[in-house]
């Protein structure tokens, strides 16, 4: 039944609107953190990460666009299904465009990349009132590579 309600998404998506599928690549750059140290050898350490992202996205059609955003991650409790979750709003020249709320899932041992999903809401100009998703991996040089759909 799971596979069936999927599928049946998927099939409908390409009927919105103005539905736009990109993919897109985003490069980071670490702001200072507020950041506690471990409690004990092998835990995890605590509080949030800041970051500046620039994100060059191509949509199916070639049309590229590039987007800059002030994003913060918090490492999630232990138990969470989840290693980190954040938000970034996403500007132009001081104006918010939209907003992603990420969730990645635990990091894997040896320092490899994670898989993360996010959803979008657009604020304002060409984005405004817009929603959208994406999934992408986190790789270990502070890039990340994804693909995503704008409803």
């Amino acid at each position: 039944m799971k596979r069936l309600i999927i599928a049946a998404v998927l099939a409908a998506a390409p009927l919105a609107a103005h539905a736009e599928d990109f993919t897109f690549a985003t490069y980071f750059k670490t702001i200072p953190a507020i950041a506690l140290p471990p409690a004990s050898a092998g835990a995890r350490r605590e509080g949030h990460q800041r970051f500046a992202a620039a994100t060059m996205m191509t949509f199916a059609d070639g049309r590229q666009q590039t987007t800059h955003a002030i994003c913060s991650s918090r490492v999630a409790p232990l138990g969470s299904p989840f290693g980190t979750s954040g938000v970034c709003a996403y500007t132009d020249a001081g104006a918010l465009l939209y907003t992603m709320t990420f969730f990645c899932e635990k990091p894997g041992q040896g320092g490899a990349g994670v898989n993360c999903r996010a959803e979008l809401a657009g604020e304002g100009g060409s984005w405004a009132g817009r929603t959208g998703v994406i999934g992408f991996a986190n790789e270990p040089d502070g890039s990340s590579h994804g693909a995503g759909r704008w409803n």
